[in-house]
């Protein structure tokens, strides 16, 4: 999996964002494919997640959202499971728990999966940020959300995990005027820009407080990185999912 060296460095090493390799999935979704909604065997995508849960190495209950590309930001204890194996019910956005409760995870295959956690208080979250969720404001509720257990925005660290990269992610005049400054015109495709919805996050998270020195925007791109990453684009709309995830 890649993890983050800042989070890495404030105490926070129980956390990663999944390769897709090491499971037991085939086809389309080989092999560590870490979700239940895409078409998989759900027993492969069961034995996938123990294996998962194997890796991570705890003992705690797991927090999963039905993701809707939304801004809602879902309490992670009142949605944990102790069997890391049961779809999630709840719809959301964002997950946040405070220290010592549970392990928050995303599932994403070109989004973002960001990861905060707060060194003062230990409260973490993770956020599924595509650009609907980023225009929107998911990081401004998730952030919202873990100031109401005592984190501050100013000391909040940050990992955008994988995402699709700029030269990969072409959209409309639609959602270029949503967020400007991420996105550069394609030479020769009026109408037609690159997003680069990494930074495009980074700015979420500045505008909900948080310093650029504690935001860290992991280097891989979903779309180029077939070896090693799902993605939606590239594999027409039929493949796994990874997860990024946090523990308390």
């Amino acid at each position: 999996m890649y993890k983050s060296k800042l989070l890495d460095a404030a105490g926070f090493e129980k956390h990663g964002f999944t390769k897709r390799a090491g499971g037991v999935s085939e086809g389309p979704f080989e092999s560590l494919n870490l979700a239940h909604d895409v078409g998989d065997d759900p027993e492969k995508v069961a034995q996938n997640l123990r294996l998962f849960k194997e890796n991570v190495g705890v003992d705690m209950p797991l927090a999963r959202v039905k993701q809707v590309h939304g801004v809602d930001a879902i309490d992670g204890g009142e949605i944990a499971q102790e069997d890391w194996t049961v779809p999630p019910s709840v719809e959301g956005d964002a997950i946040v728990t405070p220290k010592n409760s549970t392990v928050v995870a995303i599932q994403t295959a070109d989004c973002a999966a960001v990861l905060l956690a707060d060194p003062e208080t230990g409260a973490v979250a993770a956020i599924h940020a595509g650009w609907r969720g980023a225009a929107k404001g998911v990081a401004r509720n998730a952030v919202r959300k873990m100031s109401e257990l005592g984190a501050s925005p100013g000391s909040i660290l940050a990992a955008v995990g994988p995402c699709i990269c700029l030269m990969c992610y072409e959209v409309g005049d639609d959602v270029a005027r949503l967020m400007p400054e991420s996105c550069d015109p394609v030479k020769g495709k009026p109408g037609k820009f690159q997003l680069d919805l990494s930074f495009a996050v980074e700015v979420s998270l500045i505008g909900a407080g948080l310093t650029t020195p504690n935001i860290e925007r992991l280097d891989a791109c979903n779309s180029c990185f077939s070896g090693e990453l799902f993605s939606y684009r590239r594999d027409g709309g039929t493949c796994g999912r990874g997860l990024g995830f946090i523990v308390s």
